[in-house]
């Protein structure tokens, strides 16, 4: 671990899977944090306009193992410091974060997960870590019903950014 020295920060980028907004409203506030980028994993065949879910069809192709996603406008090797975020599904991090583990050959990274769920994180995180070998984790966070508890779910965001930081 090294300390920060001088005004150096990491180039941060946060990477998540959001349906409800949950995710999305976490994975925004931690950019914020570490005036990082967004990279929002997006399933290929889901790619319309909001509103317009087909609920059958749309929850078998994002219950599937791994639903193909639109190409990325980032490159996650680019960065310093990976921040990954999915919601938890059943006790399990959603299908398009699994796709994009097994799809991305990330080695050598500094990596931090979080989840977002409306009562436990179940085995969200661990199973995001078993897709992460060769990476160094340097920290992990659950968010319960962001969007319900705004406040204080933005300072605990922000506050583990920073403890993310002194990890370093």
């Amino acid at each position: 671990m090294c300390s920060m020295v001088g005004s150096w920060a990491p180039r941060l980028l946060v990477i998540f899977y959001s349906l409800h907004g949950n995710t999305r409203f976490i994975a925004a506030r931690i950019a914020a944090a570490g005036r990082g980028d967004l990279l929002v994993l997006q399933p290929k065949l889901l790619a319309k306009p909001p509103g317009l879910l087909r609920p059958a069809k749309d929850a078998q192709i994002l219950m599937g193992d791994k639903p193909a996603l639109l190409p990325f406008r980032k490159a996650p090797e680019e960065y310093d410091l990976l921040i990954i975020g999915t919601p938890v599904w059943g006790l399990s991090c959603a299908p398009p974060l699994r796709f994009f583990l097994a799809d991305q050959n990330l080695r050598r990274k500094k990596i931090a997960l979080f989840c977002c769920h409306s009562g436990r994180p179940g085995e969200a995180i661990a199973q995001m870590t078993s897709g992460l070998a060769g990476n160094t984790i340097l920290g992990e966070a659950s968010f319960c019903e962001p969007l319900q508890n705004r406040r204080s779910s933005a300072k605990q965001a922000a506050a583990w950014y920073q403890e993310i930081l002194v990890r370093i």
